[in-house]
């Protein structure tokens, strides 16, 4: 389905200072990052992570009960996913790991291509160490409670939502209310060829499966079970069990507090993206989560009226471990804590929290994993592109607001009807032989010449600027057509990958289109890659 591809930096696309420095392999991060961002830096990850355990009879028994409640469209048993599943009870087996919050119908574009990444990366590792098993997982943050954030999905420029009067761990939340919004969703769907399968997938998902975690389980396994991609869903008392000392740790130490306060080097050079508190669990119950605060010698849950003294805490916290919930500072630790991991990817802000954290791990003496970057990708149909390239645009000019990439085709297309440069040209070298002539009578005249040239640049600057604006509206179809070809490719001025879905693309492509995008994609990426479709 994809006529080429090509690449772009991860800078000209947009991204931070600090993911240009963190790929460039910045000596900066060699207090914040474990290993080397390369290829060689993931074997060298692998052999320290022999160092340390992992529960793993634990962990194959949550996940073959999570997978057993889930409702899928085939057997889950006959998929490559359970074979890793089994494959994890192997101490030389190890996972790649993603996470991403849950999203209905997979959110935004950049999910997808989060799951690619740590399958490549699976697939990389098991190439060049025979002797081990690499297992892509996908960890669903399902304790997370921001539901504005997850219950729509943008498709063709519409927003569809999900309303629901629920609260909590939305992973706990059920499916209700969900009907009309797959059946608003198919009817943004064309009714080809590939619509069967993909309404399907939302009816198995969504209809038989009674909470939105098992129905993401379902729609995701629906997707990239042929990798062998496993979906962990962590909030469980007995994984939680295993993650007790930590939360104990947050709770009565606070060394996830303190160590934030050594970040100043870094807050400097970059700022934090995410900020730890005192303490960094919730407390699940009733239907909600919310934060576990001090309140002198006692911890209070903030707005339920609970109230706990020390050891009533600690007693809490040993026999229903379930109700305790790590925070976005603890959530990476304690994914460490229970699964045999070697690198965690994630998106260009994720990166930026995750090199925060090092001095946690360090201190609680917890495996620290290489931390990779996602691979970036913004999908370009023919048509698109073939317009582009005759409006004389490269693919890194994309990347400017709407009315810059606009002037930048005009300027480069119509370069001697929109320039001034000969008559500026002209004109400076008329003030250069008028400052040497003034100077041959006064030396201090030079001065004066060189303001008023100043002077007439700015407004030579000004003309060149109006001439523009003139050409603009004369040019108007031309205009309007790249003003909507930018708009479209990044919808709201953003990334295409933060807003679009990927099943639009199903529905034009069918399945096909995920191993085209599997095709493109780096286990350890350096660019940000434009994938152009055969298709118009």
């Amino acid at each position: 389905m994809l006529a080429q591809s090509t690449y772009i930096s991860f800078t000209d696309a947009g991204y931070s200072t600090l993911i240009g420095d963190y790929l460039s392999k910045s000596s900066f991060f060699k207090e914040y990052a474990a290993f080397q961002y390369d290829e060689s830096g993931l074997k060298e990850a692998l052999q320290k992570r022999l160092q340390y355990r992992t529960n793993r009879d634990s962990l194959c028994e949550v996940l073959e009960h999570q997978y057993s409640e889930t409702v899928f469209q085939t057997d889950w048993k006959t998929s490559k996913s359970y074979s890793a599943i089994k494959s994890l009870k192997e101490e030389h087996t190890f996972t790649i790991t993603t996470g991403h919050q849950l999203n209905i119908f997979t959110g935004p574009l950049y999910f997808i291509y989060k799951i690619l990444t740590v399958i490549k990366q699976a697939e990389f590792l098991s190439q060049k160490n025979p002797d081990y098993k690499f297992v892509p997982v996908y960890w669903m943050a399902s304790e997370d409670h921001d539901l504005a954030e997850v219950n729509h999905v943008s498709i063709d420029e519409s927003k569809i939502e999900w309303q629901t009067k629920q609260k909590g761990a939305v992973g706990r939340m059920t499916t209700e209310g969900m009907s009309s919004v797959v059946e608003t969703l198919k009817n943004h769907l064309h009714k080809n060829e590939y619509f069967q399968d993909i309404a399907e997938m939302f009816d198995t998902a969504y209809l038989k499966n009674a909470t939105q975690a098992n129905a993401i389980r379902s729609l995701v396994h629906s997707l990239f079970s042929k990798y062998g991609l496993v979906i962990i869903d962590a909030d469980d008392k007995r994984l939680k069990q295993q993650a007790i000392e930590m939360f104990e740790d947050d709770l009565f130490k606070n060394t996830a507090f303190n160590c934030f306060k050594n970040l100043s080097e870094f807050e400097k050079k970059y700022g934090l993206q995410i900020h730890a508190r005192e303490i960094n669990l919730f407390y699940l119950a009733d239907g909600e989560r919310n934060r576990i605060v001090r309140n002198g010698e006692n911890f209070e849950v903030a707005d339920s009226g609970l109230s706990f003294a020390s050891d009533d805490l600690k007693k809490q916290l040993n026999a229903y471990p379930e109700r305790f919930s790590p925070n976005v500072v603890l959530r990476p630790l304690y994914q460490e804590v229970i699964l045999p991991n070697i690198a965690y990817t994630g998106g260009p802000a994720e990166v930026h929290y995750w090199l925060q954290l090092k001095p946690i791990f360090d201190k609680l003496n917890i495996f620290y994993p290489m931390v990779v970057l996602r691979n970036g990708m913004l999908v370009v149909n023919a048509d698109q592109a073939n317009f582009l390239n005759e409006s004389d645009l490269v693919w890194k000019d994309l990347f400017h607001p709407t009315e810059q990439v606009v002037n930048i085709a005009l300027k480069r297309k119509y370069v001697e009807e929109l320039s001034l440069k000969a008559e500026r040209d002209a004109i400076q070298r008329s003030y250069a032989e008028m400052e040497q002539r003034f100077k041959a009578i006064d030396v201090t005249l030079d001065k004066h010449v060189k303001a008023e040239w100043r002077r007439t640049e700015k407004r030579l600057m000004a003309s060149e600027k109006k001439l523009l604006r003139a050409f603009k509206k004369k040019q108007v179809d031309e205009t309007r057509k790249i003003r909507n070809v930018v708009e479209k490719l990044f919808p709201n001025g953003k990334l295409q990958e933060r807003i679009e879905n990927v099943f639009p693309y199903l529905n034009l492509y069918g399945l096909q289109f995920i191993d085209d995008l599997y095709s493109v994609c780096n286990p350890i990426p350096m660019d940000f890659k434009i994938a152009v479709t055969a298709k118009k």
